[in-house]
């Protein structure tokens, strides 16, 4: 069973005020799932919010947006190859990129199967539609879009 914990940091205001109040968790568990988790700190310690845990194929993972997946109401997330080169924009707005492979422990045959991968992210109302763009950094193409109809 391989788990992997990947850690964003919420906009909640102040960068002091979001690193000691609330965090954004995504995990991939046993290479067919991915999720997310908010938590918040409370009087009574850390509590978890709403966990979404969705099937994935990370050899399916291509080119393209191939998979995006809703949490609640504010975040949009999925995962794409090689976003050193690209863009992922929902609307106006840049997605936040993750490199999979920088929260790995040193072992080179897990770090191979990971190398490229990056977990896109974008927190903001989810209530209208959007467009999601992958966009190629050098001559700005369009390389896929969706629009998330919610």
């Amino acid at each position: 069973m391989f788990f992997m914990v990947i850690i964003a940091i919420m906009d909640v205001g102040q960068f002091e005020k979001r690193l000691h109040e609330a965090a954004l968790f995504f995990f991939i568990k046993d290479d067919q799932h991915i999720g997310a988790v908010k938590v918040k700190k409370s009087i009574f310690g850390w509590k978890a919010g709403l966990v979404s845990v969705n099937p994935w194929e990370r050899e399916r993972t291509g080119e393209k947006l191939n998979r995006m997946f809703v949490h609640g109401d504010d975040l949009l997330y999925g995962v794409v190859r090689r976003a050193d080169e690209r863009t992922v924009k929902v609307g106006n707005e840049r997605a936040a990129m993750l490199d999979v492979t920088a929260v790995l422990p040193e072992n080179k045959s897990v770090e191979h199967q990971w190398k490229g991968l990056y977990i896109w992210y974008i927190e903001k109302n989810l209530q209208s539609h959007h467009e999601i763009e992958l966009i190629h950094n050098g001559d700005r193409e369009v390389i896929d879009s969706k629009v998330l109809k919610r």
